[in-house]
């Protein structure tokens, strides 16, 4: 009897010595606080880590073991299946009052890889049930409504390195634009066409840092071109010889390369045929 009271008395002291020890705290409102944290927040468990170093993390959840059979395994898994308002499975946020140069922040980290080939995905969204949506969401500009169903929607430029394999559709609608002038009533596309200079090239097996003075011809293996690029002839335009004919088919983004616009070439090449045609035209009547 009195072997047990003095195991229970050594358990209690132990308990009380750990939760000292990891500054567990508990408000009268039930909820939870670790590390000195308020225990009084409406969070029910809030965590803050005031320790300083080369790696430091707020929670750390690890999955260990094996499973035998084909299951699913969480590592930190958030499910919410009531309520209004905002609503965030798994919230990251990373943001710093004043610009810095000197680290990295990723609001929410994801990597995968190793496993089945072809089911590794760093970050997986999925849109579920009837209302309007997508999966992954991303924006420079603040929240917009999203008036369909879609996988990925972004709000603001995106720009891709390697190849974009998609059935592409741009916005053409009447009712975004403004100053509509038919391009035959200023010029003729035809004489411009001739000036165009089509080229055959291949990319460097590196991307140059341009940063933002004049373009070097000096790499570096930072940013690999993507293989399936590399070693094989390209068609096209020179940015910068485009844009002495056609500037405004021309853009430079914030590291001073230059991009064209392919898409908007349709409508002058349309119209030079139609020229061409016309001058067709003009000369059978003068054969007859």
């Amino acid at each position: 009897m009195k072997r047990n009271l003095f195991c229970c008395i050594i358990c209690v002291v132990l308990f009380l010595v750990q939760i000292s020890w990891a500054q567990l705290k508990i408000g009268t409102n039930g909820k939870v606080s670790i590390d000195g944290a308020d225990p009084h927040d409406s969070r029910s468990l809030n965590i803050y880590n005031s320790q300083t170093g080369h790696y430091t993390y707020g929670i750390v959840v690890e999955k260990v073991g094996t499973i035998s059979v084909a299951w699913h395994a969480r590592g930190i898994y958030s499910y919410i299946n009531t309520g209004k308002g905002y609503l965030r499975g798994i919230g990251g946020y990373v943001y710093s009052s004043s610009p810095v140069s000197n680290s990295r922040s990723y609001g929410i980290w994801g990597g995968a890889g190793n496993y089945t080939s072809g089911w590794n995905y760093g970050v997986y969204g999925r849109l579920y049930g009837d209302n309007d949506g997508a999966g992954i969401y991303g924006t420079v500009y603040g929240d917009t409504p999203i008036p369909e169903k879609y996988a990925g929607y972004f709000y603001g430029n995106v720009k891709v390195t390697g190849s974009l394999w998609a059935n592409s559709i741009t916005e053409s609608d009447q009712r975004l634009k403004k100053n509509i002038e038919s391009l035959r009533n200023k010029e003729k596309s035809l004489e411009k066409i001739m000036k165009l200079n089509p080229v055959k090239y291949e990319l460097k097996n590196y991307r140059p840092d341009f940063g933002t003075t004049a373009i070097s011809d000096t790499g570096t293996t930072s940013q690999i071109i993507e293989p399936a690029l590399l070693n094989r002839e390209h068609i096209g335009f020179v940015a910068q010889e485009l844009k002495i004919v056609y500037p405004e088919l021309v853009y430079t983004d914030g590291e001073g390369v230059m991009g064209i616009n392919y898409t908007q070439l349709i409508p002058i090449l349309v119209q030079s045929i139609q020229e061409q045609q016309e001058e067709i035209e003009e000369l059978k009547k003068k054969l007859k």
